[in-house]
């Protein structure tokens, strides 16, 4: 399948052979554009990462033990001082209107009907505020450190406002592009699709590479947040901090020790 093709129309009741959320990503790709579902589903690089995720998941055993009462039995537990009714968050996708126009609505609309808590990304193809909205639950904002202070500060002014419980900073994606599989399907953001939460910030100039210096280094990776920034955020917020994309167990210490929770 193509872009040229025509996806399936939206179904108006569940197929009968979906029986878990699996089988709603199998059944993903017979209804987005190649492309777009090639952006969706794709890991970063070579997809190692991806592939590590998934042995380790399935290497996960839940070993129930025989003959108890489990008739007060839940899945409830409280963090950052709020009761979830499970240990399941919805994870911060962006651009979700290249799956359905209403892209983060819905999911925030989802993740109220089933008790889990949001967390609507920075790239989202719907305002921060607007997500908000629809629904009452429990509402965490993923933030991109933004090249300019003041954007930054605006996007979690926003998210205090909007009534976002936590901020989870994601610090290890500096340079960002689609997935190699994106690319090679020849994936390009619709011009329908923009990143609600950035149409009214200014776009930083453009950087200018002396004699000598890397195109990564001091290019693309000029803006990369340190820990200079990360202390500058969370003297301006007031919610907790919560880092995303730690890999290291130093760099885990020193966050613990720099007051990240």
């Amino acid at each position: 399948m193509n872009d040229t093709t025509t996806p399936r129309p939206p179904l108006s009741r569940i197929p009968p052979d979906i029986l878990c959320a699996q089988d709603y990503e199998a059944l993903a790709a017979h209804f987005l554009p190649a492309t777009h579902h090639a952006y969706i589903a794709g890991g970063s690089g070579f997809e190692a990462t991806l592939r590590a995720n998934r042995e380790a998941f399935e290497r996960v055993q839940i070993l129930p033990r025989l003959l108890r009462d489990v008739t007060t039995g839940h899945t409830r537990l409280t963090l950052l001082g709020q009761s979830l009714h499970h240990p399941i968050l919805l994870a911060p996708l962006a651009f979700q209107a290249l799956a359905h126009p209403r892209g983060e609505l819905d999911s925030a609309r989802a993740a109220e009907a089933t008790d889990t808590c949001l967390v609507a990304s920075t790239l989202s193809s719907w305002p921060l505020e607007d997500i908000a909205r629809e629904g009452c639950g429990e509402k965490w904002f993923q933030l991109y450190v933004q090249p300019m202070r003041g954007s930054t500060l605006d996007l979690v002014q926003r998210a205090e406002a909007a009534g976002y419980r936590a901020l989870v900073v994601t610090l290890d994606a500096a340079v960002q592009r689609p997935s190699l599989r994106a690319q090679r399907a020849g994936f390009r953001m619709p011009d329908t699709v923009r990143p609600g939460n950035l149409i009214h910030h200014a776009t930083p100039p453009p950087v200018v590479l002396e004699r000598g210096q890397g195109r990564i280094f001091q290019g693309l990776m000029r803006e990369a947040p340190t820990w200079d920034d990360l202390d500058w955020l969370m003297r301006h917020t007031r919610l907790p901090v919560i880092v995303k994309g730690v890999l290291r167990a130093d760099d885990a210490l020193a966050l613990k020790a720099a007051g990240v929770t």
